[in-house]
């Protein structure tokens, strides 16, 4: 395995980043094939290289969070490939080191300069089938993050319960209020079913978690619940313990709710310590780390978290700065992760390394 050092790009690295474009070229995607070649090109020109290097000299390195992996096709939240993740990992284990949570949270900046972490929240079974393989072929240390209740009641984490309602549901409309506003979605087909999905499910994360709760209820209600698919469910409490000796696992929370909206401190604690009791009585070890759900925390989340575990992740793609992770104690709560879809192994390492912030920086947008 070659690691990153302070080198610059070689001269052979033009020609490696420019070749083999052709199997991207997919004619049905052209504008995903035009994006994949544009980074592909600076890749071949070694940007993504350069600017590993100044991250690398600044002490700054990537911890990446997976979902799934299945070649099952789901247009409501696609999961990578086996094909495409494959790629991924060893086009990134020919430029980092792998390195475990402990690692980043115990050892020496020094020491820690051309480490990656891989992380994977909520258990899905297709982590079993189709990731696991790929990560012992390159012995990657991976951790998984648990929300305890659906793996207990076999059921789906909320956002993807109401994906799948959408993508099944016959109906062709759905009316609901939410906090007295009126909303009605006509459904017509698949593409806009997609899109309704993705709003009602961002209309809900911002509501009080009671009121969230209620709200899904009443949409499943009118969608339809979904049945069970083979292809879509999470890891039993079984399957978990049998993994035990190759994962690392740690929480999640209870419900997967975004913990700010969780009303008072009694369902905050009962979130937070529940899911560290119950992971304890099933896997036999005490998580020390969280990961918040959709990365969502405030100052009380912060808070309260920093009584019962030992660091905290969130998202935000941006690099995890070791120098302040080792000088500042509230930074190991606020731990920032890239939620990463990019299949294209040049545009992932291009956003790994802060390519894709500057960018919408300059454009004076989000990223």
């Amino acid at each position: 395995m070659t690691v990153a050092d302070d080198r610059g790009p070689s001269p052979g690295m033009v020609h490696d980043g420019l070749r083999n474009i052709s199997p991207y070229l997919n004619p049905v995607n052209r504008k995903r094939a035009g994006r994949t070649v544009f980074f592909h090109l600076l890749g071949g020109l070694g940007l993504g290289r350069l600017l590993h290097v100044l991250n690398r000299r600044a002490g700054r390195i990537p911890v990446i969070v997976f979902h799934r992996v299945s070649p099952h096709p789901d247009p409501f939240w696609p999961p990578y490939t086996p094909e495409e993740f494959r790629r991924l990992i060893a086009f990134l284990a020919q430029r980092y080191r792998f390195i475990t949570l402990d690692d980043l949270l115990t050892k020496g900046a020094d020491e820690l300069r051309d480490g990656l972490v891989i992380t994977f929240d909520d258990v899905w079974h297709d982590f079993v089938d189709h990731a696991l393989p790929v990560l012992r072929d390159h012995r990657v240390p991976v951790t998984q993050f648990v929300a305890t209740e659906a793996v207990e009641q076999r059921s789906l984490i909320w956002t993807s319960l109401l994906d799948q309602a959408f993508r099944r549901t016959e109906a062709r409309t759905i009316e609901f209020s939410l906090e007295g506003r009126p909303h009605h979605f006509a459904l017509p087909d698949e593409a806009t079913r997609v899109r309704v999905a993705d709003q009602v499910q961002r209309m809900l994360k911002r509501l009080p978690d009671t009121l969230r709760r209620q709200a899904l209820d009443a949409l499943l209600d009118q969608l339809g619940r979904p049945g069970a698919d083979p292809h879509m469910r999470l890891c039993t409490w079984d399957e978990l313990r049998s993994l035990r000796t190759e994962v690392a696992f740690h929480a999640h929370s209870v419900s997967h709710p975004g913990l700010p909206h969780v009303e008072d401190d009694e369902l905050l604690e009962a979130e937070l310590a529940g899911c560290q009791r119950t992971m304890h009585t099933e896997l036999g070890t005490k998580p020390r780390y969280l990961a918040y759900p959709m990365g969502a925390h405030d100052d009380r989340v912060v808070a309260r978290s920093a009584q019962l575990y030992e660091a905290a992740f969130a998202t935000g793609n941006d690099l995890v700065d070791l120098e302040r992770l080792r000088r500042e104690p509230a930074y190991r709560y606020r731990i920032p992760r890239f939620n990463l879809t990019d299949t294209a192994p040049h545009e992932a390492y291009l956003r790994l390394n802060g390519f894709h912030a500057w960018l919408f920086r300059m454009m004076g947008r989000s990223a």
